[in-house]
């Protein structure tokens, strides 16, 4: 057949080509995508598109500098795969509606996350690194940036109060003024009770304000990334942990959800 022949003349050398990429960048390329696509349905991506560019930029310096004895012709496919996820997915970022853009962002990433899988999945070997002091002080920088993104003008932003929100608040000040006999029991919507204790004790500290309301989730995902680097070191190592961690403080969720 014409058309299948014709696709085979296209794939096979795309497949050719991509096995000179290592699959580090081509995780990378997918989570830039998936990211990109996270973004063009959010109002303020420019902090995630900037930091995204700067792990671009350093991914493919320590693929140039990284040692071993690589093919220079990989050095080059890696480039061109970096260059072109990122600038492609830039032009469907700034051209495109959040909608029509978020799709083949989506797709592109899903398809490079399925072109980077290995031949065979492995269980991964705990990591024996040892814990160095600039690491320590990378992770508490990154979850200094994770809390710091998470607190800003917790209390305004988003404006308004979902009703959701303001039953847990409601909740939670019962249990401050003793009006709840024991947490071991349902709430509104048929929620367990203990489910509000955190939120509780967040306004009790802070204030029964929407900002002593809101600190509660701040302050579980800041816990969130700190138990989330050991976990992700101890299966992948030290580079991928500090990588995923830095890709969690600054995602949109961790941050708009909390």
């Amino acid at each position: 057949m014409p058309l299948l022949q014709l696709a085979r003349r296209i794939l096979n050398p795309l497949a050719d080509r991509l096995r000179l990429v290592d699959r580090p960048t081509l995780v990378f390329a997918a989570l830039v995508l998936g990211a990109l696509a996270q973004a063009s349905l959010t109002w303020r991506p420019g902090l995630l598109a900037a930091s995204l560019l700067l792990l671009g930029a350093l991914l493919l310096a320590s693929s140039f500098f990284a040692n071993g004895s690589r093919p220079a012709r990989t050095y080059g496919t890696t480039s061109v795969v970096l260059l072109v996820t990122l600038i492609g997915g830039g032009l469907l970022f700034h051209f495109l509606s959040s909608f029509q853009a978020a799709i083949p962002l989506y797709v592109g990433s899903v398809i490079l996350f399925l072109l980077a899988r290995p031949e065979r999945l492995e269980r991964p070997q705990p990591s024996g690194e040892r814990w160095r002091p600039w690491e320590i002080f990378l992770v508490f920088a990154i979850v200094g940036l994770g809390f710091s993104l998470q607190a800003y003008r917790v209390g305004d932003t988003p404006p308004g109060f979902h009703g959701d929100e303001a039953e847990s608040g409601l909740q939670a000040l019962q249990i401050i003024s003793g009006e709840v006999p024991s947490l071991i029991s349902v709430g509104w919507y048929h929620l367990p009770m203990l489910s509000f204790a955190w939120p509780a004790v967040s306004m009790a500290l802070l204030g029964d304000t929407v900002y002593g309301l809101r600190m509660s989730s701040v302050i579980v995902g800041t816990f969130t990334l700190l138990a989330f680097y050991p976990l992700v070191r101890l299966l992948f190592g030290r580079s991928t942990a500090l990588l995923a961690t830095f890709l969690l403080a600054i995602s949109h969720p961790l941050i708009a959800l909390n």
